[in-house]
């Protein structure tokens, strides 16, 4: 089993606990209050596994700009993003080649939010 899969098979398993003992003994705001920071840890967990099941939009050695200047793949770059869930890092195929402005498809990939993306 993996890492991720074991932290939140726990995390959902003391949430379970918490509202069939301990929760059982508070007053449902306080029980709310409660559960969104655990739920919230199970998001944490989650939402990096999303963005790494999508890749990084690699697309081959090369690609096309919007000038069909070709641009060689340079190396992948991590990008800081802030989600709902707290600060993760993303992981960008990055292109440019000399006297061209550099470019992540991740970034236009609509793909993104709909389907994996081979990497």
């Amino acid at each position: 089993m993996s890492q991720v899969l074991t932290r939140m098979y726990r995390l959902v398993n003391g949430i379970l606990g918490f509202v069939r003992r301990v929760g059982r003994q508070m007053e449902i705001g306080e029980v709310e209050r409660r559960l969104s920071g655990m739920v919230m840890e199970v998001g944490r967990e989650a939402l990096p596994e999303f963005v790494e099941s999508k890749g990084s939009c690699y697309q081959g050695r090369e690609v096309l700009n919007a000038q069909s200047v070709r641009l060689a793949h340079v190396r992948n770059r991590s990008c800081p993003y802030r989600s709902v869930f707290g600060k993760i890092s993303i992981n960008r195929a990055y292109y440019q080649s000399k006297g061209e402005y550099g470019v992540f498809p991740l970034d236009a990939c609509s793909t993104f939010l709909t389907e994996a993306i081979p990497t």
